[in-house]
C-alpha cells in the first residue's frame, strides 16, 4: 500500500511538472506546449514547498517554468517552436 501511495505521488507530481510547463509554453505562444514538456520535464524539480523550478535552461541557477520558455522565446535557436518566431 505504502509502495502504491508513492507511485500515485510520484505521478501526480509529473502531472503537475508537465502542466506548469505546458501552461507557461501555451502562454508564450508555442506551437505545441506538449513539445515544451518533452524538452524541459527532465530539468525540473519540485521543491520541498511546492514550487516547480527547472536547471540548466539558462545561466541563472534555477527559474520556474515561465522564466525557462520566455528565456528560450528570445532565443533564435528555438523560434521555431512559437507562432511569432517564423
Amino acid at each position: 500500500m505504502k509502495a502504491q501511495l508513492s507511485g500515485f505521488q510520484a505521478r501526480a507530481e509529473s502531472d503537475r511538472v508537465a502542466d506548469e510547463i505546458r501552461n507557461a509554453a501555451h502562454a508564450a505562444g508555442a506551437y505545441n506546449p506538449d513539445q515544451f514538456v518533452d524538452l524541459l520535464r527532465s530539468k525540473a524539480r519540485q521543491l520541498p514547498n511546492g514550487e516547480i523550478v527547472l536547471r540548466d535552461v539558462m545561466p541563472a541557477a534555477l527559474q520556474s517554468a515561465a522564466e525557462a520558455v520566455d528565456y528560450m522565446r528570445a532565443d533564435p535557436s528555438y523560434a521555431n517552436l512559437f507562432k511569432d518566431g517564423v
